[in-house]
Parts: C-alpha cells; sequence; structure tokens
C-alpha cells in the first residue's frame, strides 16, 4: 500500500507543474524595454515594416504594458511619452527561460464594439536580454478582422525585484 502511495505521489507531481515548486517566479521581474519590428500586418493603413518601442514592467504576477507614442498637440508641437495598454488585463505565464503574456479587452467607439487580443513571447538569451514574438489581433463589429505580427528585442534596464 506505501509504494502505491509513494508511485502515485510521483506521478501526480510530475505530470502536475506547481508553479512555486517548478519554476522560477522571479526571472522576468523587471523593466523590459526594447523595439518590435511589425513583420506582418492585415491594418489598414499597413504598418509592416514600422518598429515599436515597448516597455513591460513585470513584479511577480503583475504585468504593465506600455507603447511609445509621439502625437502633435494642439500647438503644433511632437510630444513623445509611455501609454499603457491593456491595464489591469495581462496575465503571465512562465516555465524556465519563457514567459507567455496574454491580454483581452473590448470597448467601443464611433465605429462601434471592437476586441483586442495580444501575446506576447519572451524567451529569455541571457540576464540581460531576451528576444520577443508580439502578435495583436483586432475585431470590429464582428466583421473586420486586423492582425499584426512583430518580433524584437528587450533589455532589462530595471531589475531590482530580481
Amino acid at each position: 500500500m506505501l509504494i502505491k502511495i509513494i508511485v502515485s505521489s510521483f506521478i501526480f507531481f510530475t505530470f502536475f507543474n506547481f508553479p512555486a515548486i517548478s519554476q522560477n517566479v522571479i526571472d522576468f521581474n523587471g523593466t523590459w524595454i526594447g523595439e518590435v519590428e511589425v513583420l506582418y500586418s492585415t491594418q489598414v493603413p499597413d504598418i509592416t515594416g514600422e518598429r515599436a518601442k515597448i516597455k513591460l514592467v513585470i513584479n511577480k504576477n503583475n504585468v504593465e504594458l506600455y507603447t511609445y507614442r509621439t502625437n502633435l498637440n494642439s500647438r503644433g508641437k511632437y510630444l513623445t511619452s509611455w501609454k499603457d495598454f491593456m491595464r489591469d488585463k495581462l496575465i503571465i505565464s512562465r516555465y524556465k527561460s519563457n514567459a507567455v503574456i496574454t491580454g483581452m479587452q473590448s470597448g467601443s467607439d464611433e465605429k462601434g464594439n471592437w476586441v483586442d487580443t495580444i501575446s506576447i513571447e519572451l524567451s529569455q538569451t541571457d540576464r540581460k536580454y531576451a528576444s520577443v514574438n508580439f502578435s495583436k489581433q483586432s475585431i470590429d463589429n464582428g466583421k473586420n478582422v486586423s492582425d499584426v505580427f512583430g518580433t524584437g528585442r528587450l533589455e532589462v534596464v530595471n531589475n531590482n525585484n530580481r
């Protein structure tokens, strides 16, 4: 009977990973900044070939995503700033040197209802850098779908939490 319990426990812990036991949950903690080059886009207008500067702030299970924007203000002056994206909607999953961040949100504007879905895949190449794949899919009014896919590299610039 004792052997069955030991074997059952071994099988249970082999097939069911517990994050606190099997994964190092601090690997990606910190502020990551870099660029993503858009390789594929069905967005109108097409943004293939453009570069998007992004910042990820990761602290355990909390993730914040920012994009760097340049806007023309009412005085004709260009202003640049970090703008948050999908605040409180992002979920992170980690395994060894990789992490996947996903998020979904919906809303409405003058054109109607829309839904955005993003996925960010990170692979640490060393303690300072991670390669990144970024994809976003949007649908408006249940019919017009736009896809954006990019790849790039992020650098950890603040790793006080690591």
